[in-house]
């Protein structure tokens, strides 16, 4: 099963290698070309600062599978409006949303 985080800044996805549940800690960070997200069901966990000062990036989807949300995540992602958390998050790391002015 191929799994894609859908990046939105045109068409650009990124595949997930099979067996991996986790987006990697720093995956993203600083990339400012993205504007959104769109996290696949399956993934488990946000790792460390995956997103972090990723200062355009205003919509995140995650799916109801996520249950971590690694420290500093997105940390200073300023445009970033709203988020939804799902249910089934049972950990979410210190700062993970520091520096999110516009998080309502």
């Amino acid at each position: 099963m191929e799994i894609l985080l859908e990046l939105i800044n045109g068409s650009e996805r990124v595949k997930i290698p099979e067996g991996e549940t986790e987006i990697e800690a720093y995956a993203f960070r600083g990339r400012t070309d993205i504007v959104g997200v769109t996290i696949p069901e399956g993934v488990t966990g946000i790792g460390r600062g995956a997103f972090e000062e990723c200062k355009n990036l205003k919509k995140i989807t995650i799916p109801g599978s996520v249950t971590e949300i690694g420290r500093r995540a997105f940390f200073t992602c300023t445009d970033l409006k709203s988020i939804r958390i799902p249910e089934g998050v049972t950990k979410i790391g210190n700062f993970a949303f520091q520096g999110c002015e516009n998080l309502k």
